[in-house]
């Protein structure tokens, strides 16, 4: 994960919370809609270009979501694999 200092995610607890964590977020089903402090990371502003009275809103998006949860999974596995002692 972007920001980790090496090494740090060799703790097996931490490294489970964080699997048992993203193995959670993408089996939540009722969650349609993803905010963040960041409006990059889910697209902010092609979405609120897309706002229209009367319309859904462009940011229940449950797509996006789970999109963003996968991008997530991979790029902790990607920096896991990289931390991994070589056996």
């Amino acid at each position: 994960m972007k920001g980790f200092p090496k090494g740090q995610l060799t703790h097996q607890a931490l490294m489970s919370d964080i699997q048992r964590l993203s193995g959670a977020l993408a089996g939540c089903t009722t969650w349609t809609m993803k905010v963040n402090a960041h409006g990059a990371y889910f697209d902010m502003e092609a979405k609120y270009a897309r706002m229209k009275e009367g319309a859904p809103s462009p940011f229940i998006d449950p797509d996006g979501y789970m999109k963003y949860v996968g991008e997530r999974e991979q790029a902790f596995r990607k920096e896991l694999a990289k931390q991994r002692p070589p056996r």
